[in-house]
């Protein structure tokens, strides 16, 4: 079964990440954060309806003034003069290039479309994270909640890479902070972690249609029944007798020059013992893919260049052909019963 998402929907669950300290008792530690005991959490909320202008690489905006003072609990013995602040970089640094952005920002990738930096206004320099050991002449008392609105300002800024098709959810942390009344001391867990929750909607879209004309969502592709022993049990090898499935999936784009070329990318889940192999959830059955020229491809490496149908309007109709049949995966015979395969289709420029 093939599944065409509304729109384009970026969403990182989960995230996890380590961070070697020097052995210290905790200096500073979070009280009665939303977290149950963890992290406060700031979230930077960034909701954009985009134009044909915004969507262009090049682009950058920011937001600011996000979060709240939080309180923090620091271990001393005497009254600090001073708070040092580390921050570690959840996401993976970008390797581009950001011309039009302002200097001294570090840029990190937050998906293939869009990298991010973020740079804090409440402390001195107004540095750009990550950074280490900066220092903010505030009083502290020792082993007493005191309030803290270092990470409670600042500028997320957001760099399009590359433009995007339909709508685009981000949800992901992307610094932890780590905070110290030592220089150099920090805890092994952080005292507050900041998140982003953006939703970005461009002006463009291209949305799977049935023969009829109204949306396909999800699209299901259904084979005829299969007797068990007619699989080969030779990896890689469909049912004897078995008669491939040929699609034609037809998109209508609203938004988008009718010149503009389009791919469809796939993103599946490859088997384990071929990565041209979709994943099903039969041990022994997965889903292999041809292009319209009978060539076998891996989906997740190599677009589908959408084709135009009628493009005479501002409301183009395209479409991609490809070829599906199940296979084996292993030298088993598949256990009786149902089997399904899914994919999720987005729509780029190339």
């Amino acid at each position: 079964m093939f599944r065409k998402l509304t729109g384009l929907i970026i969403t990182i669950t989960s995230l996890y990440f380590s961070y070697s300290a020097p052995s210290q008792a905790e200096p500073c530690a979070p009280v009665g954060s939303i977290l149950g005991g963890g992290a406060n959490q700031y979230t930077v909320d960034y909701d954009v309806n985009a134009t044909d202008f915004w969507n262009q690489p090049g682009f950058y905006s920011g937001a600011q003034n996000w979060g709240a003072n939080a309180n923090i609990t620091c271990s001393c013995i005497t009254r600090a003069s001073s708070r040092y602040y580390r921050t570690v970089a959840v996401l993976p640094p970008s390797t581009g290039s950001h011309p039009q952005a302002p200097s001294g920002l570090k840029w990190y990738k937050l998906n293939s479309y869009v990298d991010m930096a973020l740079q804090l206004r409440n402390l001195p320099g107004n540095p750009s994270a990550p950074f280490d050991n900066v220092q903010a002449n505030t009083s502290t008392s020792c082993n007493t909640p005191v309030s803290d609105s270092a990470m409670g300002q600042g500028t997320f800024y957001f760099y399009i890479m590359k433009p995007f098709v339909g709508a685009m959810h981000v949800v992901t942390p992307l610094f932890a902070t780590y905070v110290s009344t030592t220089s150099g001391q920090f805890s092994n867990k952080p005292e507050f972690m900041i998140y982003v929750n953006s939703m970005v909607h461009s002006n463009n879209t291209c949305d799977v249609i049935n023969d009829a004309g109204t949306p396909w969502n999800p699209v299901v592709i259904n084979y005829d029944s299969i007797v068990s022993s007619d699989f080969t049990g030779i990896p890689g090898q469909p049912p004897v007798g078995f008669n491939k499935k040929e699609t034609r999936l037809k998109f209508k784009c609203t938004g988008i020059d009718p010149a503009q070329a389009l791919v469809v990318r796939m993103q599946t889940t490859p088997d384990l013992t071929n990565p041209k192999i979709l994943q099903s959830d039969n041990p022994d059955i997965g889903i292999m893919i041809e292009n319209k020229n009978g060539v076998v491809i891996d989906p997740n490496l190599i677009p589908f260049e959408l084709t135009c149908d009628d493009c005479t309007n501002a409301i183009t109709t395209r479409s991609f052909q490809f070829t599906s049949y199940p296979v084996s995966t292993t030298n088993n015979l598949p256990a009786p019963g149902k089997f399904t395969a899914r994919a999720n289709l987005y729509v780029e420029f190339p």
